[in-house]
C-alpha cells in the first residue's frame, strides 16, 4: 500500500505540474514571456498575486540571461525593472533578450553586505554559479560541480541604488545562488520602500554557508514582512529541497 501510495503521489504532482505549466504557457503566449523554450514561469502565480497593486520599480537581483525580467514585463508592462548580473556572457544575453522593452536596465554588479572584489565560480552549470562554492548535495541533486573562477566586483544594493539615482524598488527578486541573505544584508533601505520580495529558499545546504530558510525568513520579518505565499510547484511527500515563495510587508 504505502508504494501504490507514493507511486499514486508522483502520477498526481506530474500531472498537475504539466496542467499548471500548459495553463501558464497559455497564458503567456503573447507576452515577452512567450519566447519558445524560453520558460521562467514558476513564479507566475506568486507574481499574480501583486496584481490588485501592481509594482512600478522591479529590482531583478541575480538576473541571469532575462527569463524572470521578460516574465516580470509580461505581467507588469508599465513596470521598470532593473537587473543586476555580474556575469558577462549572461548580461550580454539579458540585453539581447530584453532589446525590445521599454523600462529595463542592466547593472553588471553582483551584490552583498559589504563592498568587495570576489571570486565567483562558474559551476558546471553557469546558471547556478555562485559566490559560494557548491557542495556535493548540489552535485548529487542538480549535477552542479565546481568550475573557473573569475573575479566579480560586489556592491551593497542601498549604496549603488543612491550612487546611480535609481527609484526604490517596489518588488526585490532574488535569485543569487545561496547569497540571498547577504545581498538583503546590503539593502536595508531598499527592504524599507520594499511592498514585496520574491525569492528561493533552500532546505539543503547547496552551497558552502549557505544560510538556512529560517535565517532569511527572520531577517526578512525583522524588516517588516511576512511569509505570504508558496509555488505551488512542490512535490507531495517529499522532502523539501528549495522553493519559491513571497514575502509581503506586513500592514
Amino acid at each position: 500500500m504505502t508504494g501504490f501510495y507514493k507511486f499514486s503521489l508522483r502520477i498526481c504532482d506530474s500531472l498537475a505540474f504539466r496542467l499548471r505549466r500548459r495553463i501558464r504557457r497559455a497564458a503567456l503566449r503573447d507576452t515577452p514571456a512567450g519566447i519558445p523554450g524560453f520558460d521562467a514561469s514558476e513564479t507566475y502565480e506568486l507574481l499574480r498575486l501583486l496584481e490588485a497593486a501592481p509594482p512600478h520599480v522591479i529590482y531583478d537581483l541575480g538576473a541571469n540571461r532575462g527569463r524572470w525580467t521578460l516574465l516580470a514585463k509580461s505581467l507588469f508592462p508599465g513596470a521598470e525593472v532593473h537587473g543586476f548580473e555580474p556575469l558577462p556572457e549572461h548580461g550580454d544575453r539579458f540585453i539581447e533578450n530584453t532589446a525590445g522593452l521599454d523600462g529595463v536596465k542592466l547593472h553588471r554588479i553582483a551584490l552583498g553586505e559589504a563592498a568587495a572584489e570576489l571570486e565567483m565560480d562558474i559551476t558546471s552549470f553557469s546558471d547556478s554559479a555562485s559566490l559560494l562554492a557548491p557542495t556535493d548535495a548540489s552535485a548529487k541533486t542538480y549535477g552542479v560541480r565546481p568550475g573557473r573562477k573569475i573575479p566579480v566586483p560586489v556592491v551593497r544594493l542601498d549604496d549603488w541604488t543612491e550612487a546611480h539615482g535609481l527609484p526604490e524598488p517596489d518588488l526585490l527578486k532574488l535569485d543569487l545562488q545561496g547569497y540571498e541573505l547577504q545581498a538583503l544584508r546590503g539593502a536595508p533601505r531598499c527592504l524599507q520602500h520594499a511592498r514585496a520580495a520574491l525569492l528561493e529558499l533552500s532546505f539543503q545546504e547547496f552551497y558552502a554557508g549557505q544560510p538556512t530558510p529560517g535565517r532569511v525568513i527572520t531577517h526578512l520579518e525583522q524588516a517588516g514582512f511576512r511569509l505570504a505565499a508558496i509555488s505551488p510547484d512542490i512535490p507531495a511527500g517529499k522532502l523539501l529541497e528549495q522553493i519559491d515563495v513571497l514575502f509581503l510587508r506586513t500592514p
